[in-house]
């Protein structure tokens, strides 16, 4: 190995000088300062203290998922995953668990314990698993919702096969979509250092709330090149809490193909400004046929909350209770309207 010489090289200069260092330490080393309060600007010694309070609250509901598959040469992945609550429900990424047949957790204080799969979802990349153990410190979950562009964020995880490990970063966006990993996309961005083994750990803010769960990062080359996504944990929480009930996830299905309305269609159809959804195809039969819409309309708005685009207005589709009602805004012949569209239930093949 090319390192061996140079350490060769330092053993024998440090062989050397050993004489030199022992008798003249004190010339060669400033002696340690004492550790002591206040010696930081107040703002910077508080942030510091921040950082430090928050992985020292949330590393103890942070676990490592490995993923086993006896018929395909032993492991086949090695993620991160959340403890959610005493029972021992751990949440982490379908793709760390997809590949195997049987799953361990390991927890913060070493306990290896056998895993069973509770449920997964490939169209939102999540997965709860089960472990029976005692005196679990669950997570602290917070509100996506309310996360702002530019708020610290802490990474938690297993990247690379290191447990316990912190990166530390900033919401650069919200609500990115096509990324390519999942059917419904909705995910924070960050520049905290997010790589392999990584998936399933926890977003966190400043006050140990969890607030997504990482998922994905973009680099050719498979390390962190400051762009990673995680899915917000207000989706998360509502996919683990389905896969808890059911064993999967019911969806609301609406019943319509849609897209982005081009900006050069909005004269055409009478709108001065703004975003909307236009509606290309309803499916006969279907939730959105029965309740009036039509083929050209323009979806504005969903439940009065104006709809960024297609993708995001899928996702709220998605995230309703199949029966709900839900009220559209709708711009057709030049004029706004209302409708009233009952949702239905979508299958595997809709």
């Amino acid at each position: 190995m090319k390192t061996r010489p140079l350490l060769l090289a330092l053993a024998a200069l440090s062989g050397a000088l050993g004489a030199t260092l022992s008798g003249h330490a004190a010339g060669w080393f400033a002696p340690a300062l004492p550790e002591t309060r206040g010696s930081l600007p107040a703002g910077i010694e508080a942030l510091e203290e921040a950082f430090v309070g928050t992985v020292e609250r949330v590393l103890p509901s942070v676990v490592s998922v490995t993923a086993f598959s006896p018929g395909r040469r032993g492991r086949m992945s090695l993620g991160s995953g959340v403890i959610l609550d005493e029972e021992g429900h751990v949440l982490t990424n379908n793709h760390v668990v997809a590949a195997g047949s049987s799953w361990r957790v390991t927890l913060p204080d070493g306990r290896r314990l056998r895993a069973l799969l509770v449920g997964r979802d490939p169209a939102s990349d999540l997965a709860v698993l089960s472990i029976e153990a005692e005196n679990l410190e669950p997570a602290r979950l917070g509100d996506s919702d309310r996360v702002r562009v530019g708020q610290w964020v802490l990474a938690l995880g297993t990247p690379h096969e290191l447990p316990r490990t912190v990166t530390a970063g900033i919401i650069s966006a919200k609500g990115r979509t096509n990324v390519g990993v999942a059917s419904y996309e909705n995910y924070l961005q960050t520049d905290a250092a997010i790589n392999q083994g990584n998936s399933g750990g926890p977003l966190v803010d400043l006050r140990g709330r969890v607030v997504g769960i990482n998922t994905a990062i973009l680099s050719p080359p498979g390390g962190s090149q400051g762009i990673s996504f995680a899915i917000p944990i207000n989706m998360a929480r509502g996919v683990a809490a389905q896969l808890i009930q059911h064993g999967r996830v019911r969806r609301a299905w609406l019943g319509v193909y849609m897209e982005d309305l081009p900006a050069g269609r909005r004269e055409e159809v009478g709108l001065q400004a703004g975003k909307g959804v236009l509606i290309t195809r309803v499916v006969e039969g279907g939730p959105a046929a029965r309740a009036g819409v039509r083929p050209g309309d323009v979806v504005l708005s969903m439940q009065n909350a104006p709809l960024g685009n297609r993708d995001l207005f899928r996702l709220r589709i998605s995230e309703r209770k199949p029966g709900e009602t839900i009220v559209l805004g709708i711009w057709r012949d030049g004029r706004m309207m209302r409708i009233s569209v009952p949702l239905g239930e979508k299958s595997g093949d809709e």
